[in-house]
């Protein structure tokens, strides 16, 4: 009779987990693997508690019902309570971004009772990746578009306003990660693809804590008035004391592609350091030398990107001079032209011309 009802019970146990695993639509990874939903519903950090709040998220199904008539993107600025004037990145957009395949490795971190990480590394073959659901798709809608709300009007150096171009920066994440936050490799690491020498720009650039040159940035949102910047500051606040300087490190890696605090962390830095090559190094030469050029965004948002890439900010300043942009004659769009040609951006646009392929008029960012 004993061994009858643990037949009953395994039986019971099995298909349970089948249908739950069938309800489940994972964009990314395997419905057995539900570490991300787990997070949503269970994590107690700042962000997390205030999505749950926001959002309608229905633990008991790990689903979401937070899109009204499944319109994401008009209802967004509502739901989350962000400025209705924001010019979003809206989820469906997201989603098609999160369903392109990156080959690259994951790591899956869990937070343990004493508060420290256990992670688990993903191959690009691995089958068992956490499950990539609705539920997490609305999760890192929310939080980018806190960081791009956060980001825009942001008081920098020098009386300098921080404007974001939400399509370009769309475009980056796309190319970089496809909005897979948990991605690392020697390349770059979390959502970002950040590398060790953006971070120690934005945070610290020795283990004596000497400030990078982006620090002004993170101290710009820690001292902001506004809402949006205001959620974010748990995320950065004690980073000084840590003194990031390299992502991938073991005992640090979970804090830049952990879904509690390191999707948010990895946005900040990335749209930080965006902004720093655009500001102080890309944007005060063009200014000087170019300023013809420095008035048209296009320009400086190319050139930008030139600097994000893997050649970095010396590309981007050799190519003010390669195209003659100090040259009044030069046609600014001839040098869009070229600028579009070089690899990285070449690369990033391609990108995004394979998600309209495949999805058609679904986001309006395409």
């Amino acid at each position: 009779m004993r061994s009858m009802r643990s037949v009953t019970l395994l039986c019971i146990l099995f298909w349970g987990e089948v249908l739950f695993a069938a309800g489940t639509r994972c964009l990314v990874g395997s419905p057995k693997n539900q570490t991300f939903t787990k997070a949503i519903q269970n994590s107690t950090t700042p962000l997390m508690t205030q999505f749950r709040g926001v959002s309608a998220f229905k633990s008991q199904e790990g689903q979401l019902n937070g899109c009204l008539n499944g319109l994401c993107s008009e209802y967004t600025s509502e739901l989350y309570r962000l400025p209705r004037n924001l010019n979003e990145i809206p989820k469906e957009c997201i989603v098609t971004s999160m369903k392109r395949k990156v080959a690259q490795t994951s790591i899956e971190c869990r937070r343990q009772s004493d508060g420290n990480w256990n992670f688990v590394r993903h191959s690009a073959r691995s089958k068992n990746r956490p499950c990539m659901d609705s539920s997490t798709a609305d999760y890192v809608h929310f939080v980018t578009n806190k960081v791009l709300s956060c980001f825009q009007g942001l008081s920098l150096k020098n009386g300098v306003k921080a404007s974001v171009d939400v399509k370009m920066f769309y475009a980056k994440i796309n190319n970089e990660s496809a909005f897979n936050f948990s991605y690392s490799y020697r390349g770059g690491t979390g959502i970002g693809q950040l590398t060790s020498s953006a971070v120690r720009e934005m945070n610290v650039i020795n283990s004596k804590g000497t400030p990078g040159r982006g620090r002004f940035i993170l101290d710009a949102i820690l001292n902001s008035t506004k809402p949006e910047c205001q959620d974010l500051r748990h995320v950065i606040a004690d980073d000084m004391r840590f003194r990031y300087q390299k992502p991938r490190e073991t005992i640090r890696t979970c804090e830049w592609v952990s879904m509690e605090t390191g999707l948010a962390r990895g946005l900040i830095y990335s749209l930080g350091f965006f902004s720093f090559l655009k500001n102080e190094i890309i944007g005060k030469q063009l200014r000087r030398i170019a300023p013809h050029a420095y008035n048209d965004p296009d320009i400086l948002n190319l050139l930008t990107m030139v600097g994000y890439g893997p050649n970095g900010a010396n590309r981007a300043l050799e190519l003010i001079y390669e195209l003659k942009m100090h040259v009044r004659a030069t046609s600014l769009d001839y040098v869009k032209n070229q600028l579009r040609k070089e690899k990285y951006v070449k690369a990033t646009m391609n990108k995004l011309a394979e998600l309209k392929q495949t999805s058609g008029d679904s986001c309006r960012l395409l």
